[in-house]
């Protein structure tokens, strides 16, 4: 088992995450971290009509996820790891989980962060996202933005300063 991409998308698993990512990547596991999504089916049916044959799809939350890191209990050999919310990667990192890179590539604008800034149509954020993008980064975590496979690589701070 590896986890090929970690990711921050609202949108979770989507039609970009599986056609451009899964596809280049040769993934076989989609796992969901978010307390809230993990106990809820009509969200959970949707990703799972989204998800191509023959992968597998978890959705759990943070503290289940860190124990599946804790115990290698991953379903696949190629894992692309989806986080609804920043605050969910904190949550994973605080509970030990180590996350070496961040696709940083699917913040949007929503009522709960009425005073987000947008930096393009991909990334709205808040002074509490880049506070915590900077303990991120200070942790040695790598923070970029592509946001589909093709595209380049960039560094996160070329299209945000935190």
């Amino acid at each position: 088992m590896s986890v090929v991409l970690y990711k921050i998308d609202e949108r979770l698993v989507h039609g970009q995450v599986v056609a451009s990512f899964a596809k280049f990547l040769s993934c076989d596991e989609f796992i969901v971290v978010n307390d809230k999504v993990a106990y809820d089916e009509d969200q959970i049916t949707l990703m799972e009509l989204a998800v191509p044959a023959g992968s597998e799809l978890q959705v759990v939350t943070c503290a289940e996820y860190a124990d599946i890191v804790k115990t290698n209990d991953f379903w696949g050999k190629k894992t692309i790891v989806v986080f609804r919310y920043l605050t969910d990667v904190m949550k994973v990192v605080e509970l030990g989980v180590k996350i070496d890179s961040l696709n940083c590539a699917g913040f949007f604008q929503n009522k709960e962060k009425p005073n987000a800034v947008k930096y393009n149509n991909n990334l709205f954020l808040d002074d509490e996202d880049k506070a915590n993008l900077r303990k991120l980064a200070d942790m040695g975590i790598e923070l970029y933005y592509q946001l589909t496979f093709p595209m380049q690589k960039s560094p996160l701070t070329s299209q945000v300063k935190f």
